[in-house]
Order: C-alpha cells, then structure tokens, then sequence
C-alpha cells in the first residue's frame, strides 16, 4: 500500500477507536447523572429520605461513577497498548537484515 493510503487507514482507525473510548466515557458520566437525577427525584417523594441521606447517595453515584469513567479510560490505554505489544512482537519476529534492508 502506498503511504498515502496507509495514513488514510491509520487516521480512520483512530477516529473509531476514539470514537468508542468517548462513548464508554459518555455512558458512565450519562448513567452518573442519569442516577443522580433519579435519587433527586426519589428524594423529593419520599419523606422518609432526609438530607443526610440524600447526600450520602449523590456521594456514592458521584463516587461509582467516577470510577466508571477510569475504568473506560483503562480500557482506552489496553487498547493501545495492545497495538503497540503486536507490533514489538512482529518486528522481533522479523529477521534483522530485513529490519535494516531498504524496501
């Protein structure tokens, strides 16, 4: 493949791989707020539910979704440290005069 496509290829390929990473970091941070909006609305209705409370639970969605979103950045980084793995590999596995050779 000329140069030209290869970078074509690259720059698609990491705009889907972004692309995926941003909708795992939208989904926790959407879930988060979708929580803590759902605990509002509970708290408004029940009377049993005091302030203490109420914080408590926007403490912990703030707390779990905090979490969510490191576990998709992780997964971002595995993702492109896999692809570096590969390549490592397959150049160790190329002879060195082919490594060196001009193409």
């Amino acid at each position: 493949k000329t140069l030209a496509e290869r970078s074509v290829l690259l720059g698609n390929k990491a705009k889907q791989r972004a692309l995926i990473a941003g909708a795992m970091e939208g989904v926790a941070v959407a879930a988060g707020a979708l929580s803590a909006v759902g605990l509002i609305l509970v708290a408004r209705h029940s009377p049993e539910m005091d302030r203490g409370g109420l914080f408590a639970g926007l403490t912990l969605i703030a707390f779990i979704t905090t979490r969510l979103s490191e576990v998709a950045r992780a997964l971002h980084a595995h993702a492109g440290g896999q692809i570096a793995i590969k390549r490592i590999a397959r150049l160790l596995e190329t002879p060195n005069d082919e490594r060196t050779s001009p193409q």
